[in-house]
């Protein structure tokens, strides 16, 4: 028999790792959203998914000091949902020597084109530890095309 649990634990030194599974991942979105519009008086930074003790689980990063209560249930939607402390700041508007994820980007085939893009996670695999990826919208990125950053759009030098 499954029991409920009543209020959310931290996440912890625990790894997230990401969801595979297309109909999971595209059902936690859902989720997701449903569980930032029912809890919107809660400070929350950020809730995303993935897979925590090799289960699918959402997480809540709140914009709290490490430690506080936080009245979030353990359980939502038939996830059980993880907290974290912290904030998600937007990147600065400059060129950046060290990618990360949040600063614009741009395609350098087009460099004057409107077409501006966030750079998303950088991450590996379990199957290929050496390599690295990054997340991205494919339209922006493609396999073959190389990038500047910060975007010509941001109208700030990009060299």
């Amino acid at each position: 028999m499954l029991r409920q649990i009543d209020v959310a634990e931290q996440l912890g030194d625990r790894k997230v790792l990401s969801i595979e599974d297309i109909k999971i991942l595209s059902e936690l979105e859902y989720v997701s959203d449903f569980f930032w519009d029912k809890y919107k008086e809660t400070p929350l930074s950020c809730v995303s998914s993935g897979m925590v003790d090799e289960k699918a689980v959402l997480v809540a990063l709140v914009c709290l000091p490490k430690g506080t209560q936080v009245n979030l249930p353990g359980e939502f939607e038939g996830y059980r949902v993880l907290i974290d402390y912290g904030e998600i700041e937007p990147a600065h508007r400059k060129r950046h020597d060290e990618l990360k994820p949040g600063i614009s980007i741009g395609n350098v085939i087009n460099p004057n084109s409107d077409q501006t893009f966030t750079l998303g996670p950088v991450f590996r695999t379990e199957q290929d530890e050496n390599k690295r990826y990054i997340l991205t919208v494919e339209h922006g990125v493609r396999n073959s095309n190389l990038v500047i950053q910060p975007g010509s759009s941001d109208q700030v030098c990009t060299h």
